[in-house]
């Protein structure tokens, strides 16, 4: 959907050829997750965890006259490896060599917070970003198209910091966002954003 949105503003489709197509999957999708705005959210690192000795970064889609506690209803987007090796020497080659598949998935922020601050003892810190609704539509309609595939997962160039930077850029085409010379860790994502004003 937000390939079609994007191909109709630059190609200006004529409607009587080109219709929009009904997909009640979209509508749901759309409906339940009611964004307005939305926030990076940074849980600090896990020492335990060497997949995430340098914190995590996903986003949470805000409602309208959300909360500090029903904010906790809301959705958030996120990349992972789908782990599947519990040898650690496997698991660092796996991951530094780009053998473990990435996925977005979307989930109630309240399952993230008990992952990250309740289970794991992490901080927890929100940002809210700089965006209008059309943005945050554009990001909502293209995180619903990722979570039906995958991506190389790469530990410390093509990671969760990196496609968060590039679910954002898709609908900030002219950011730079994820111009990056080397390695990507999640803080970097927060500095990117706060350097273009977002």
């Amino acid at each position: 959907p937000a390939r079609f949105v994007w191909l109709k503003s630059q190609l200006d489709f004529d409607a009587a050829h080109l219709l929009p197509q009904q997909c009640p999957k979209l509508d749901e999708f759309i409906t339940s997750i009611n964004a307005d705005s939305l926030t990076v959210v940074f849980p600090a690192e896990h020492p335990n965890s060497p997949s995430s000795m340098f914190g995590h970064t996903l986003l949470r889609f805000d409602r309208p006259n959300q909360n500090r506690q029903t904010r906790m209803l809301a959705y958030t987007v996120s990349y992972a490896a789908i782990v599947d090796t519990e040898n650690n020497l496997l698991y660092a080659l796996k991951g530094i060599t780009g053998n473990f598949k990435g996925k977005f998935a979307v989930t109630p922020y309240y399952m993230k917070l008990r992952e990250y601050a309740q289970m794991e003892n992490r901080d927890v810190w929100e940002y809210k970003l700089n965006l209008d609704r059309k943005q945050v539509e554009f990001v909502l309609l293209h995180a619903y198209e990722l979570a039906l595939t995958y991506f190389d997962y790469y530990f410390f160039t093509e990671n969760c910091s990196y496609h968060l930077l590039s679910l954002l850029e898709a609908a900030l085409p002219n950011s730079g966002l994820t111009d990056y010379p080397g390695w990507v860790i999640p803080v970097d994502t927060l500095k990117r954003l706060r350097k273009l004003g977002l």
